[in-house]
């Protein structure tokens, strides 16, 4: 206690007397700062990327350089795939999620780092199957495929759905006076 009142009246004297103008503090666990890269310089750490933060992912003395490029997932079945409802209608689901590899400029093959997002098996529905790969620089690829469920030899005599996809956060901005395709946005889907 005594020795924070001593050092709070030194720094207040020496603030009052004018002759503190820039107070050094040296690390008495790490005197030579050999806990830095580069001899206990820290400025090598800049942010180079220019999103206010510097961090690993600028370019520092070491020469690392950050990834931009993400991972390329290349999936081998159409972007539409139509499967009949019946008992082996998971297992085709299942040998789906495996026809996909993926590359990446500096981590090469990422196969085994793929989240696959499940859709359901159980009655004709139309769903989306969605492969997420993503880099050591946290660059990320998703690619999607819809897949079509459907019950085979029943007779269809529904109507087919609609589905109506903005771009945007689903808004779109109409200037007044213009024109407005909305079957440009329009998807159907018989099953």
């Amino acid at each position: 206690m005594l020795r924070n009142i001593y050092l709070l009246l030194t720094v207040w004297l020496l603030t009052v007397l004018g002759g503190c103008t820039s107070v050094t503090f040296d690390n008495p666990i790490d005197e030579r700062g050999t806990a830095f890269p580069n001899g206990g310089n820290p400025a090598w750490l800049e942010d180079h990327d220019g999103d206010g933060i510097a961090n690993y992912f600028d370019t520092d003395s070491d020469n690392y350089v950050r990834d931009t490029s993400g991972p390329v997932i290349t999936v081998s079945f159409p972007d539409s795939t139509r499967i009949p409802l019946n008992d082996s209608t998971s297992i085709k689901i299942e040998k789906l999620k495996t026809m996909y590899t993926v590359t990446d400029n500096r981590d090469q093959d990422l196969t085994c780092n793929v989240t696959i997002k499940d859709l359901s098996t159980f009655q004709p529905s139309v769903g989306k199957m969605y492969f997420t790969a993503i880099d050591s620089d946290l660059n990320t690829d998703t690619v999607v495929r819809v897949i079509i469920i459907y019950a085979p030899g029943v007779k269809d005599t529904r109507a087919p759905s609609l589905t109506f996809q903005l771009t945007n956060n689903d808004t779109t901005e109409v200037e007044f006076g213009s024109t407005i395709d909305y079957l440009e946005n329009v998807f159907s889907w018989d099953y």
